[in-house]
């Protein structure tokens, strides 16, 4: 009955034809097979990936330090305590930099982290310039612009190597004294012994250099960048030419009044 049925249909099938749809039928079958193990793969990847991150093997375990040496290492590990246990990839190293950037006495610092929650900074700290007392507290002047009270989270044996700031009223003032003394001539402030606030009825933000030559010279410290510049006022060829005057005292437009020695 079934030779009559297809010899019927008018459609003639062979062996070759039979294996040709099982092989058809195989490779389907394969494919939609390898498509469902891809699937499978990223999904187990992705789960792996949230649950490696949620997990606290993920998790800020410690920071190590380097190059500090006037700062204290529990200092850097107390600015650093808030990041600690905080999840890997929600830690921001240019975050985290600029808040170390920000403490007294650090100028810059390179933050490296791996997955496994160990932190490495290396620190470059900023140089000590000058220092001063406002009551009994003593107070530290740096090159990174920070002015900050001394402390038990500082390593620094001796001051007196630096210039040191007298009758200065406030930390602002400080703050203001630093901004500008800190662009001027290398000369000039490597000749500084001490910088004594000394106003008058007409200048109230007069400071007075007291050079280790002995040599005084007077200006207002919210102008003295530009009124001490080379342009302005060349130190060494005044001293120079003017040995036997000791106070130089400079104004605007290019104005020194200079006072012979006593």
């Amino acid at each position: 009955m079934a030779k009559k049925a297809n010899k019927a249909s008018g459609v003639k099938f062979n062996e070759y034809d039979k294996d040709q749809r099982k092989v058809l039928l195989k490779n389907k079958k394969r494919k939609r097979l390898k498509k469902r193990v891809k699937i499978v793969l990223v999904v187990v990847i992705i789960a792996l990936v949230i649950v490696f991150f949620v997990n606290p093997i993920s998790k800020i375990k410690s920071f190590t330090f380097y190059g500090n040496h006037q700062i204290k290492t529990s200092a850097l590990e107390q600015a650093s305590a808030p990041y600690k246990k905080s999840y890997f990839f929600a830690f921001s190293k240019k975050q985290y930099q600029e808040e170390l950037k920000s403490m007294p006495l650090v100028n810059k610092a390179r933050v490296s982290a791996n997955v496994f929650g160990y932190v490495s900074v290396d620190i470059q700290e900023a140089s000590i310039v000058a220092y001063g007392t406002i009551g009994k507290q003593t107070y530290i002047l740096d090159d990174a612009k920070h002015v900050f009270a001394l402390n038990d989270d500082y390593h620094i044996a001796s001051l007196q190597k630096y210039p040191k700031l007298q009758k200065f009223k406030s930390v602002e003032m400080m703050q203001a004294f630093l901004k500008e003394y800190l662009k001027l001539p290398d000369i000039i402030r490597s000749s500084v012994s001490d910088i004594l606030y000394d106003p008058t009825k007409t200048e109230d933000k007069q400071v007075r250099f007291i050079m280790d030559n002995g040599k005084a010279i007077v200006v207002r410290y919210d102008e003295m960048a530009d009124e001490l510049s080379v342009k302005k006022f060349n130190y060494q060829a005044y001293v120079a030419a003017y040995s036997d005057y000791c106070t130089f005292t400079i104004r605007n437009d290019r104005v020194v009044y200079m006072t012979k020695c006593k």
